[in-house]
């Protein structure tokens, strides 16, 4: 055996699926993921894009979405605010059980496919205990709309119903602009293009 064939082989860990590989691997003979270099940064997966990012990150370089929760009652806020959606509409998007509460496994869901926030168990049990001023373990309509405005679900109504109104009125403005006829088809065919399905068209 040639003192080339003796030496160790030096082994590095894949960032995306941990399978020990050659240091000077081009690209993981498990997971097929292309390498850049070596990083001696402890870098994890974000759940909304598959992007590597360092693992202390507290948010995706990538794709904008929170890992602490910190920040998410602000970045919720900000998102009602820039695109018109009431709380009770995204409450009723995250209660996928339709039982009137949202729960952690709801919760971690509703943020991660709204590309709001990919939380660990850890940072959703804070961000509920946050919220959740009844201390009952999940949040309610009224909780999460005081969280975000700082009003009790009565008090937004108003606001709410304005929203709706001013919402439907530029939906009758596209309508007439454009000249549709047939306005279910129109919904229907607008209805493909909400990815996200949060009921809301946002600009590409």
């Amino acid at each position: 055996m040639s003192d080339t064939e003796s030496k160790e082989v030096p082994m590095a860990e894949c960032g995306s699926c941990r399978a020990i590989i050659p240091l000077d691997s081009k690209k993981c003979s498990e997971c097929g993921i292309g390498f850049s270099g070596v990083s001696d940064q402890a870098l994890g997966e974000c759940g909304a894009c598959n992007a590597l990012v360092p693992i202390e990150s507290k948010s995706c370089p990538e794709c904008g979405v929170y890992f602490v929760a910190d920040d998410v009652i602000t970045v919720l806020s900000e998102w009602f605010d820039n695109t018109g959606i009431e709380p009770g509409m995204l409450f009723s998007k995250f209660d996928s059980d339709s039982d009137g509460s949202i729960n952690a496994e709801e919760l971690k869901d509703g943020l991660l496919k709204m590309n709001l926030a990919d939380l660990p168990p850890s940072q959703i049990d804070r961000l509920i205990t946050e919220v959740d001023t009844d201390n009952d373990g999940v949040i309610s309509l009224n909780e999460l709309v005081a969280a975000v405005s700082g009003e009790d679900a009565v008090a937004a109504e108003s606001t709410q119903t304005a929203t709706k109104q001013y919402s439907e009125n530029v939906f009758e403005r596209i309508i007439k602009k454009f000249a549709i006829k047939d306005r279910e088809d129109f919904i229907s065919y607008t209805a493909a293009y909400d990815e996200n399905e949060n009921d809301y068209l946002t600009e590409a």
